[in-house]
């Protein structure tokens, strides 16, 4: 019974370290497989903290370009590597900021390097 238990034991701990080596092999490869994309182009909702509700599409031309387009409203963001610029259709303007000083800063980073 004594060396039943201590084989149960010795089965349970290998199990996280065989989980842990399956997530890094999972993670490597989602990582290998966002460094080799080029060109994405996907559909996305945006809610806001009232609960309103934008959709749109997202691009992005790497290296060092994605776009936000919006469906309900002519706004759109653009980032080509170094600067993102916003339109706000509403008030007819555009500005822009060095992206390190935006919190679009960590989405760019995983994009463009």
């Amino acid at each position: 019974m004594k060396h039943f238990i201590l084989l149960l034991l010795a089965m349970f701990s290998f199990m996280p370290l065989a989980h842990a080596q399956d997530m890094a092999s999972d993670i490597a490869r989602a990582e290998n497989y966002l460094r080799n994309l080029s060109t994405v182009k996907a559909d996305f909702i945006q809610t806001a903290h009232n609960g309103s509700r934008l959709s749109g599409t997202f691009y992005l031309n790497r290296p060092g370009k994605l776009r936000f387009e919006y469906n309900e409203v002519d706004d759109f963001i653009v980032a080509d590597g170094f600067f993102i610029y916003f339109y706000d259709s509403e008030m007819q303007e555009q500005t822009n900021a060095p992206i390190g000083q935006t919190l679009a800063d960590f989405f760019c980073a995983i994009i463009f390097r």
